[in-house]
């Protein structure tokens, strides 16, 4: 099992710079014991050979290792309830060194599939986002039974950054403030008006809001809002794609890779310019004509590289029990050299036919894996 039974009493959630396995395994909150059951049963359906390198990544103090190898159990686990039988990392022949994660079969279907995030955060990248998550710790140990406040920060929190210092400025700006005040600014709707603390550092910025408690919580940052995006979402998918074709040269039969973008605002659109190109306008100036949508020729699906990829499998959930309610979509490469025509065509699909990109809905996640509504 990944989770062991013992009597757990922390009621606690979790922590801004907590680890996601130290979390579930400490948390006594009854959702997270049902998301624990989940895991332990998903793990045991896992082949046995395999399950000591797969628990030892999920136990892993590193998130980027939990959410890897949690993606793959719940691939894994799809893959079970449509009826196929699932191999780990099978050569792809026997002369070769390319073990793709899962060599998938039923009846005449046979197809290899690799899982992956889409998160190419550098080493210092990863350390500000924990200096980060340190400091909105930092700021909900401040006790307000008037006010929380939303923090918007822009850029990365540099390794000089003094948190205590920080708290200690944010603290006397809050104590300096008029509850009746804020209040009658939050009612009027006009929330730009609300209390603002502001700072620079270098590169990173870092904004504060502060909004009056209408009910009791403990929590003092109740919003948190990253408004920098540091790299483009479409730019990220592609790479990943590009990363893995390359990785795998000797294919025979269709190849799927499922992409987790780790990006909860992540948009349709943004997938589809990541893997048909991006969407343009375009004018003619010597045609008397409106102008025309075309796509540019940089999606993913359009280079001859990338002929061995057969689809793409795509979710965008940032925390692991997100899964359980987000979609997972098939996108079809329409230049494949092994197309892909199996059962996973039941998920929700986008399939080109005659140049146009066709939408078909279909299962859902928490349907296929039999979990109740009210989860």
């Amino acid at each position: 099992m990944v989770f062991q039974s013992f009597d757990r009493v922390d009621l606690n959630y979790s922590q801004n710079s907590e680890g996601i396995y130290k979390f579930l395994n400490r948390s006594a909150l009854p959702q997270f014991a049902e998301f624990r059951q989940i895991i332990n049963e998903w793990f045991s359906h896992f082949p046995e050979e395999h399950k000591k390198e797969l628990s030892s990544r999920l136990r892993d103090d590193k998130d980027e290792q939990f959410q890897s190898a949690f993606f793959e159990l719940y691939i894994h686990e799809i893959l079970l309830k449509y009826g196929y039988s699932v191999k780990i990392h099978q050569k792809i022949n026997e002369d070769d060194f390319e073990r793709p994660d899962f060599l998938v079969k039923k009846d005449e279907e046979e197809f290899f599939l690799e899982a992956v995030l889409s998160n190419e955060n550098s080493v210092e990248e990863r350390k500000a986002q924990v200096r980060l998550a340190n400091l909105v710790d930092k700021l909900n140990e401040i006790e307000s039974s008037k006010f929380f406040i939303s923090i918007s920060p822009i850029g990365y929190v540099p390794l000089s950054f003094k948190i205590s210092k920080i708290k200690l400025e944010i603290q006397e700006f809050i104590k300096n403030l008029d509850y009746e005040s804020v209040l009658s600014v939050y009612k009027t709707s006009n929330l730009d008006k609300l209390p603002t603390w502001k700072k620079d550092f270098d590169e990173f910025h870092l904004e504060i809001t502060v909004f009056p408690k209408l009910v009791e919580s403990k929590k003092f940052v109740l919003i948190q809002n990253n408004e920098a995006r540091f790299d483009y979402i479409e730019q990220r998918i592609r790479n990943t794609i590009r990363r893995k074709i390359k990785a795998y040269k000797k294919l025979d039969k269709p190849f799927l890779l499922a992409i987790n973008t780790i990006a909860p605002s992540c948009s349709v659109q943004e997938i589809i310019d990541a893997l048909f190109g991006t969407e343009q306008l375009i004018f003619e100036s010597h045609k008397k004509e409106e102008p025309k949508f075309r796509r540019k020729r940089d999606g993913v699906f359009l280079k001859n590289d990338n002929q061995r990829l057969s689809g793409v499998l795509l979710t965008t959930m940032a925390n692991p029990w997100g899964y359980l309610k987000s979609d997972l979509t098939l996108y079809l490469n329409p230049g494949a050299k092994y197309p892909y025509s199996g059962d996973l065509l039941k998920l929700p699909n986008f399939t080109p036919e005659q140049g146009v990109l066709k939408f078909i809905d279909g299962d859902k996640p928490r349907d296929i894996l039999g979990l109740a509504s009210n989860y």
